[in-house]
């Protein structure tokens, strides 16, 4: 692939960055992840991406963000670390949020549904803040308060959510390529809905010139053009990178396909991280 300049493609999202003709993230080449996983596919997160984020949407102060946007636990420690809070919205949410290293008193009881087990439990973990949506929530969250002789924390507080789309530019997903040009076949079932009939999703060329270039637009089924970044000759067997909004999230596995690791790199050291950001789903 030719690097980035007058005739080659644009420079790649950040984190990535192109080194005498190989992708990197961070210090890591990824044409060895795939070889270090033995085969598996993954999200790759830079750890530099996350920290810059996480900088630049604090602003004079730290955030809110949903647990469920940011899945895997050692994401969830770097912003409990930075001062920020956490909505969750079960029990199981609420034990994640505490084994991350969330005070209690920066958590959130939140949800479309609060039965009397979360209220519970959140009330006796003393959150910060318990979110209510109309008189009725509130009536019922008096009630459980008052039988367990719990104060019943204020439904506001907390400091602004973060902004939607905060890890969108963190990391990207490394996938093999099951088919040739003219178009490519990413093995990436896993990252439709559980519903969905598992077809991978299609890469598909626009022109000629962009698989000479290394790169491919236009993810079918998207709603909008997205680049998949190609290292290595682009035939079935090599690998992919595509910028992927869900790569800081939490997965749920595919009936079809195995679940990709999540890869955290930090300079130039890469290790599996453990993802645990939602309810286990069964298969």
């Amino acid at each position: 692939m030719s690097p980035p300049g007058a005739a080659g493609p644009e420079a790649p999202p950040a984190p990535f960055s192109w080194r005498h003709g190989r992708l990197f993230v961070e210090d890591v080449d990824l044409s060895t992840l795939p070889e270090g996983l033995e085969g598996r596919p993954a999200w790759v997160l830079s750890d530099a991406a996350i920290r810059t984020a996480i900088v630049a949407a604090g602003g004079n102060g730290p955030r809110t963000v949903e647990l469920a946007s940011a899945g895997p636990r050692e994401v969830l420690r770097i912003l409990a670390g930075a001062g920020w809070w956490v909505r969750v919205s079960s029990s199981h949410e609420l034990r994640v949020a505490s084994a991350a290293g969330f005070p209690s008193e920066r958590v959130i009881g939140a949800g479309v549904v609060r039965d009397d087990g979360f209220l519970k439990d959140a009330l006796g973990a003393g959150v910060g803040v318990l979110e209510h949506e109309g008189d009725g929530e509130r009536s019922n969250a008096e009630r459980v308060a008052q039988l367990l002789g719990h104060e019943l924390p204020p439904d506001q507080g907390a400091p602004a959510d973060a902004p939607l789309g905060l890890f969108d530019r963190v990391g990207g997903l490394l996938a093999a390529v099951l088919r040739g040009p003219p178009a490519l076949a990413l093995d990436a079932a896993w990252t439709r809905p559980l519903d969905d009939e598992g077809a991978p999703l299609e890469v598909c060329a626009l022109e000629a010139g962009d698989l000479e270039e290394g790169h491919l637009q236009g993810l079918a089924g998207s709603g909008a053009p997205r680049r998949a970044w190609i290292f290595g000759a682009l035939r079935r067997g090599q690998w992919a990178v595509v910028a992927c909004a869900a790569a800081a999230r939490g997965q749920p596995p595919s009936r079809r396909h195995p679940l990709p690791e999540t890869v955290l790199v930090r300079g130039a050291l890469w290790r599996v991280l453990e993802v645990d950001g939602l309810p286990d789903v069964g298969v």
